[in-house]
């Protein structure tokens, strides 16, 4: 599992996969561990541990330092993924280290003094041991060492240099300075460099500043086969000259004349094979510069040139090499997943600089996903921030991220001045580029989500070079994605941050997010009605979701934005027109919010940017969205209040809409007093304002109040009338959605046969348009009607397919119905082991979502489950288990229904 290095730098490496350990807590945790492994696979009191390790405090502060330091080891060699004493086994009186746990060099010098191989364990041994250490117990252990006579086996210095004759010689071999800090990750990269230097004399990692060019390209020299390898450093040479020079330096040739440096650089390399890591070249990218290491290139074929840059040489035959960000986990990473992630190797390193036991643990693991996901895999961005883990936690460290910069700010005194902090090291790569690629990178900053070369020429009103923007994609600066609609071109968010900020950006701005804010509300608009848009590929329903879902983040960026800089109108139409797609998309929490927010800002300034008409459509819209809090009668009363408003001062449409949202609160609340005749009104003055598809959807609004008042037979008339209308316009989606709603009248009539057929056909659709909110529902409903036609085993799988679809998009009240469906099947199939903790969960489910208790008839069916399971597993096993799911989290219910699925 480790092999712990005693011998000269004490170090522990992992066999298994963990990060290597350079440092422990302290000295005194060097020591214990040391103890433990030279004197025997035993257990040792911890009286005598505490007497040895600290001979100088007394008994009690002994035993508590010791805790404290085994508390650290095992935050150290038990991590996550590590199982608890599976290193270091313990107890209140004894503690020592699990057989086979922790291997070293001290065992494997023993093994080659017993089968008589003296130069092995004089490589081992020769460092000395634990040189840093000073512990009287170790002085008996070393002189024994020593005296095992290890100069005897040093090689001959005569034969040595004989050997040395025999060798050819390489006059630069591999001269790469000792990196103070291990290289993490890019595994990928560095293979991929060194394929691409096979083939090509020139290659040039471009990036901004600390995105990692320099260790990538040490790393490359490093494993470099074909020659010898030398490293020279360019960030002090300012001009060619300078260049030359310390080019000139590096190779111990001293031109006489700086005229001809180039060809005296040249003339004093061998036909040996040579590759030149020329680091940080950027300052020098000019025409005298190129043209030296062009004239280099072609008078010494066997050299090679790696370069690092931030932007590019622009040489013939140069390929470039663009250095983007580490991989950042996803939002929904285990903990062993994120432990995995290279972002968070370096950032684990780099912490145990300064903390040596950091570690990411069950309670930390969180704050650590977002904060990794926040410095989005910059190598700088993580080294700055982890240098302050002995001060601030994981937490701490992202809430000081998003108040202030400070985390992101070197406090190292050796630091060049372009990497004292992210933001300097954004700025020196802007200087580099010209005027026109600043302002590209300005221009396409306020996209917040990256975007296409045909929505960005809508905002920027201008041609768009492409010279700049294949500039801007050389020096990693952009990146280029290509989806199912093209290339879509975006930049790193802390970088976008930087660029909205620069001189450049502050100039256009103004107009540039008029053009944004206009766009986005002109594009929102047009969405809700399916106006094709061919310049942008947008000619179908399917092919403006899939626009929306792409778009999603300018369109919040722009919500957000019209907000804050009083473009309240924009922000309207954003939230108004795109409901069809957020609801579709579950994120109806979030744009309550941005209602939340601009109904405020409209509050404090009534009657400037948004008009009364748009003003009442928000409000009703804000108040249906109550239901996200259960409170749906202050819905009600505050639509009822609007709708009255409405009557004297608003259009036909705001009128309309309104009273939809209104019967749409009623139906939610199951309240049908007065529902039909509101709806009626609705579907009049929608068809009266030319929104017949809008009608549809109302007349499918009353065909499923009918189903839930058990009036089916009035369903087929509205359900038929709502489809024609959604068929003529398109509306493949929506038409989906109402034949859900008439497989439920097919199910309410028992023809399950025919239900499952029908859900078959909609999962169809709903995949194809991606919503997993349908999707869900149909698992649930062809679940119980499975289940109806005897087959349980797809039933469960048709449940536990609607479980985790609502909870991955969190609609944790509509999927309490399929952990309630499910957990009565498992019950019912007397698989109580799974069923009754499921049951209990379901239970609390439904009280802390729905605010309401069970009703008698669900009480009387748990009940009896439970009474099942104490006579099949015993009372006390029965109430465990119970106890058990009312503890449960929602991520250990998943784990329960994946693995019984």
């Amino acid at each position: 599992m480790w092999r712990a290095c005693l011998f000269g730098q004490f170090r522990i490496d992992s066999t298994i996969g963990h990060a290597s350990i350079t440092r422990l807590e302290s000295k005194r945790a060097v020591a214990l561990l040391a103890f433990l492994l030279l004197q025997g696979p035993r257990a040792h009191s911890r009286e005598v541990l505490a007497d040895r390790i600290w001979p100088e405090a007394d008994p009690t502060t002994g035993r508590n330092r010791l805790k404290q330091t085994l508390a650290s080891l095992r935050r150290q060699l038990e991590p996550p993924g590590i199982p608890a004493g599976s290193v270091f086994q313990a107890d209140r009186n004894s503690i020592g280290l699990a057989p086979g746990a922790i291997q070293s060099d001290y065992h494997e010098l023993m093994l080659a003094l017993q089968s008589g191989d003296p130069a092995t364990a004089a490589k081992i041994g020769k460092p000395g041991l634990l040189p840093d250490l000073y512990d009287e117990w170790l002085d008996d252990l070393r002189l024994w060492v020593e005296a095992q006579g290890f100069h005897l086996a040093e090689p001959d210095p005569l034969t040595t240099e004989l050997d040395s004759l025999t060798q050819p010689a390489a006059r630069f071999s591999r001269r790469i300075p000792a990196s103070p800090t291990p290289f993490v990750g890019r595994e990928n990269e560095v293979q991929d460099l060194l394929q691409r230097l096979q083939h090509s004399r020139l290659v040039t990692a471009t990036g901004f500043g600390g995105i990692g060019k320099t260790r990538l390209t040490m790393e490359v020299g490093r494993r470099w086969e074909s020659g010898s390898v030398l490293f020279v450093p360019m960030a002090e040479a300012s001009d060619v000259s300078l260049g030359l020079a310390k080019l000139a330096g590096a190779l111990g040739v001293n031109p006489k004349n700086p005229n001809t440096a180039i060809q005296q650089i040249a003339s004093s390399l061998t036909d040996e094979p040579l590759l030149l890591l020329l680091d940080n070249l950027e300052q020098l990218v000019s025409a005298p510069w190129a043209a030296a290491v062009s004239e280099l290139l072609a008078m010494c074929p066997q050299v090679r040139v790696l370069a690092s840059s931030r932007i590019p040489l622009g040489l013939e035959g140069e390929d470039h090499f663009p250095v983007y960000p580490l991989p950042t986990p996803a939002s929904t990473a285990t903990l062993e997943q994120l432990a995995e992630h290279a972002s968070a190797k370096l950032f684990i390193d780099r912490a145990r600089r300064t903390r040596a036991d950091f570690q990411i643990t069950p309670r930390n693991f969180e704050a650590m996903r977002d904060l990794l996901q926040t410095l989005a895999g910059v190598p700088l961005a993580l080294e700055l921030c982890a240098a302050w883990a002995h001060v601030v936690s994981p937490s701490q460290m992202l809430e000081r991220l998003s108040l202030r910069g400070e985390m992101l700010t070197s406090r190292r005194r050796d630091a060049p001045d372009r990497q004292k902090s992210l933001r300097d090291a954004f700025e020196t790569t802007l200087s580099l580029l010209t005027p026109s690629q600043r302002k590209l990178l300005a221009q396409l900053s306020i996209f917040a989500g990256g975007c296409t070369l045909e929505l960005a020429q809508l905002v920027t009103e201008e041609p768009i070079s492409l010279a700049d923007l294949s500039d801007l994609l050389d020096a990693a600066l952009l990146r280029r994605d290509e989806t199912s609609r093209g290339s879509r071109y975006w930049m790193l968010e802390s970088l976008r941050d930087f660029v909205h900020t620069s001189e450049e950006a502050e100039t256009i701005l103004p107009t540039l997010t008029a053009r944004f804010l206009s766009l986005c509300g002109d594009l929102a608009e047009q969405s809700r009605s399916l106006i094709p848009r061919p310049e942008l590929g947008l000619l179908s329903e399917l092919d403006w979701i899939e626009f929306l879902d792409a778009e999603w983040a300018n369109f919040t960026f722009a919500a957000q934005l019209g907000i804050r800089t009083g473009s309240l109108r924009t922000s309207g139409q954003i939230i108004q027109y795109t409901d069809w797609h957020w609801v579709m998309r579950g994120r109806d929490a979030i744009v309550t919010e941005w209602l939340t927010d601009l109904l405020a800002a409209h509050d404090e300034r009534r009657g400037e940017p948004l008009d009364d008409d748009s003003h009442l459509v928000l409000s009703a819209m804000a108040g249906f969205q109550a239901r996200l809090a259960t409170d749906l009668k202050k819905a009600q009363d505050l639509l009822r209040y609007l709708g009255e408003l409405a009557q004297d001062q608003s259009s036909t449409f705001a009128r309309a809409e309104v009273l939809y949202n209104l019967g749409q609160a009623q139906l939610l609340r199951l309240d049908s007093d007065g529902f039909f005749e509101i709806m009626e009104e609705s579907v009049r003055l929608f068809e009266e304002s030319g929104h017949p598809w809008r009608a549809a959807m109302g007349r499918r609004m009353m065909a499923n109040m009918c189903i839930e008042i058990k009036e089916h037979d009035r369903t087929g008339p509205l359900f038929d009338a709502a489809e024609a209308v959604f068929v003529r316009e398109g509306r493949s989606y929506l038409r989906a959605l109402l034949v859900y709603d008439r497989s439920r009248v097919t199910y309410d009539r028992g023809d399950y046969e025919a239900t499952v057929h029908i859900l078959s056909d909609i999962h169809t659709v709903a995949e194809r348009y991606g919503d997993p909110k349908l999707l869900a529902r149909t698992g649930n409903l062809r679940g119980i009607a499975e289940e109806k036609l005897g087959r349980l085993d797809a039933a469960r799988i048709s449940l536990s397919h609607a479980w985790n679809g609502y909870t991955k998009i969190r609609e944790m009240k509509s999927a309490a119905y399929p952990l309630w469906n499910l957990s009565l099947l498992i019950c019912r199939q007397e698989d109580f082991l799974t069923g009754i903790p499921l049951l209990s969960a379901a239970a609390k489910l439904w009280v802390s979502t729905t605010g309401t208790e069970l009703d008698e008839e669900d009480t009387a069916e748990i009940e009896g489950h439970k009474s099942a399971a104490s006579a099949r597993l015993g009372s006390d096993l029965a109430d465990h288990l119970w106890r058990e799911g009312q503890a449960f989290s929602i991520d250990q219910v998943t784990a329960l229904i994946n693995k019984n699925s």
